[in-house]
């Protein structure tokens, strides 16, 4: 489409049947904060993209999370650029809109203040957050924690979120800066995790990490 930025570390969604929505990114230069709508074709096999937003109210990023859930597209996390400043924040708008609104962070806010790496995901109406923590030092080590807040809690009070049971991966699985994919289907979460090598050139494949819910 015209107009639309080669990018990486984008984020997309499913809206519909028949509709992806492609946000922000890193483009050529700089991050971004665009919103392009690509809807297909009557024979499904082509896309016609249009921008919807070309800056929206969340600052511009990369390496960030959305999740379509409930009626709203939520946007959260990710970096001011490759190495730049986490972005503890968390939006959401309908997608007829696409008028953001910012939603209370509370205990999520000291989650990512650290964080580079967010995967987010809804699962039985409770949005997840799967984070990279890097906790400082010389040695700048990483580690993995897993919070959650059911969705009523999120819209009505700045401290909804609470700690829930942070997988247990291998070590070496566990280092790796903008790491996370996290999606949910049915009552269970899917947890994708990069190999640490694989930032210093080797190529790897990941294997997937699957967890349940309690209930």
């Amino acid at each position: 489409s015209d107009g639309f930025a080669a990018r990486m570390g984008h984020a997309c969604v499913v809206v519909d049947d028949s509709t992806l929505w492609v946000m922000g990114g890193l483009g050529p230069y700089e991050c971004l904060a665009d919103v392009w709508q690509f809807k297909t074709g009557s024979n499904r096999d082509t896309l016609h993209g249009t921008e919807l937003k070309a800056s929206s109210e969340w600052k511009p990023r990369c390496l960030f999370s959305a999740v379509n859930f409930n009626g709203l597209i939520w946007v959260g996390g990710g970096v001011s650029a490759p190495n730049g400043k986490a972005l503890g924040d968390l939006w959401s708008t309908p997608s007829s809109t696409t008028s953001w609104t910012p939603r209370p962070k509370g205990k999520l806010e000291y989650v990512v203040a650290n964080a580079i790496g967010t995967g987010m995901a809804f699962c039985d109406k409770t949005l997840f957050t799967m984070v990279t923590n890097r906790t400082g030092g010389p040695s700048w080590q990483f580690e993995q924690v897993m919070w959650g807040a059911e969705q009523s809690g999120i819209t009505s009070t700045s401290d909804a979120w609470s700690k829930s049971s942070a997988p247990s991966l291998r070590a070496d699985w566990t280092s790796t800066s903008h790491s996370i994919s996290l999606v949910s289907f049915q009552t269970r979460l899917y947890l994708r995790a990069l190999h640490k090598t694989a930032m210093s050139g080797e190529v790897v494949g990941a294997p997937l990490f699957v967890y349940v819910r309690a209930t």
